[in-house]
């Protein structure tokens, strides 16, 4: 398993990842998280620039469970897709341009060569948004506890770590169209822009025919056991298909050169 740990390796070693964590964790930041008698929504960055957001947190009752607990923006859920697996595709494109993915081609064989840059897409992706998240919500938890409105350990740890698990597999998710363009397409531009262009107009539409439930990001709010034989079931199988044919499709451009 040593082809796996050095794929793991490049993940974390990687300092674009961790640029689209802090990426990641700024979006958060983006939701909805105070709304006035006018009905006017705020969020975080406003009440900061604003200079409000300690009195209005605490005029307002707004607690720590409430904010990890709101949905997700409408920005973070266009850019979620391109800040997930554009860590891989970066290391990715640079083997391509160099010929390095010869070299390890044949060092681990092409089996394993595409084998693990799917594991490293899909891990990194899902490791991302997990990390950015947890940011996010431990800059939330100093905040809260300078404010004298510290949260009970208790009560948020199996919170958190419910979210953390729907987070993974919501970046694990969204990055299979951008492997899906990655394998049919050579140009990193489209094959950037077309997926989050892609998934957010599947989301809008879904969402104004009323059938949010199969919406990409149900996958963060709706309960497991409730939505488990529907949007649970249909993203799996989803995300195995496209998994499926992508590594058919790099298979046969590997074997045949055109790398």
């Amino acid at each position: 398993m040593n082809w796996m740990k050095s794929f793991v390796e490049r993940i974390l070693k990687n300092k674009v990842f961790w640029c689209c964590v802090l990426c990641v964790t700024a979006l958060s930041f983006t939701a909805v998280c105070y709304a006035n008698e006018s009905g006017k929504e705020y969020s975080f960055w406003d009440l900061f620039f604003e200079g409000q957001m300690r009195q209005i947190f605490l005029e307002n009752d707004i607690t720590f469970e409430s904010l990890i607990t709101n949905p997700i923006s409408i920005f973070m859920a266009m850019f979620m897709p391109i800040l997930v697996i554009f860590p891989f595709l970066n290391v990715f494109w640079n083997e391509k341009m160099t010929n390095n993915y010869l070299f390890r081609q044949a060092r681990i064989g092409v089996r394993k060569y595409i084998v693990g840059s799917m594991a490293e897409a899909v891990l990194s992706s899902g490791l991302l948004a997990v990390l950015g998240r947890f940011l996010y919500e431990g800059i939330l938890f100093v905040i809260f506890t300078s404010m004298g409105k510290m949260p009970i350990l208790s009560q948020i740890v199996p919170l958190l770590l419910r979210k953390g698990i729907r987070f993974f597999f919501y970046g694990c998710l969204v990055c299979i169209p951008v492997l899906f363009f990655t394998a049919l397409l050579k140009n990193r531009y489209i094959i950037l822009c077309m997926p989050f262009i892609l998934i957010y107009l599947y989301d809008l539409l879904l969402r104004n025919r009323n059938i949010a439930i199969w919406e990409t990001t149900g996958i963060l709010y709706y309960p497991w056991k409730q939505y488990l034989v529907t949007a649970g079931v249909w993203m799996a199988v989803a995300a195995l298909v496209l998994m499926i044919g992508c590594y058919c499709l790099i298979k046969r451009r590997l074997l045949r050169g055109t790398w």
